[in-house]
């Protein structure tokens, strides 16, 4: 079909993937079905709003960070023909999203920087309903922050300034739990993307 991936979250044997549609001339949230990996085959897309740098899902709602548009909120509950539902304004500009399914409600957070005043946040929000977050709580760092992960009990953010990039590990309350920590063993980081492996 056509156009730029920009990220991509998979659930089972469903691909969520964000790109640049050249056939639609808009960015949008493709849904492949992976069943068979030797011949993926798109389901359905929907348009949203802006560029998409990291997307997260919980069931079949996906979240989107969307740099200056916000995080969009899809319901992909019918594969064939996701809905989008919302943009979240959250940061200036919002580069990461991570999604805690352990907790009840589970929780989504959001990584944002702005390297024009030099900081950056992790913004959390409850799941209660996962089409409808509700924010509840932020974290604020004299750091943009690049992307975000969760894994072991906490949130890995990803930092940088102009000499140096860093990670900093956050609890599930967003509390600082290390500072400048040494990345940990399974934390896979690329091109300015962080995730934990398994």
């Amino acid at each position: 079909t056509g156009g730029t991936v920009a990220a991509v979250d998979v659930a089972g044997t469903t691909a969520y993937v964000t790109r640049f549609s050249t056939a639609l001339a808009s960015y949008t949230l493709t849904v492949v079905d992976v069943a068979d990996p030797a011949v993926p085959t798109v389901v359905g897309q929907v348009a949203i709003p802006g560029f998409s740098p990291a997307i997260a899902h919980l069931g079949t709602t996906v979240y989107i960070a969307g740099g200056t548009a916000g995080v969009f909120v899809v319901d992909a509950a019918v594969p064939s023909a996701p809905v989008f539902v919302r943009a979240l304004e959250v940061g200036s500009y919002d580069r990461g999203v991570a999604v805690d399914a352990s907790s009840t409600p589970a929780r989504l957070a959001v990584a944002s920087g702005d390297y024009t005043v030099g900081e950056g946040t992790v913004t959390r929000f409850s799941l209660a309903n996962p089409l409808a977050p509700v924010r509840s709580g932020q974290y604020v760092s004299p750091f943009v922050i690049e992307d975000i992960a969760w894994g072991a009990g906490g949130f890995v953010s990803l930092y940088a300034s102009a000499s140096y990039i860093g990670v900093i590990g956050l609890n599930a309350n967003l509390q600082q739990a290390t500072s400048s920590m040494a990345p940990p063993a399974n934390l896979v980081f690329g091109s300015n993307r962080l995730a934990l492996a398994p």
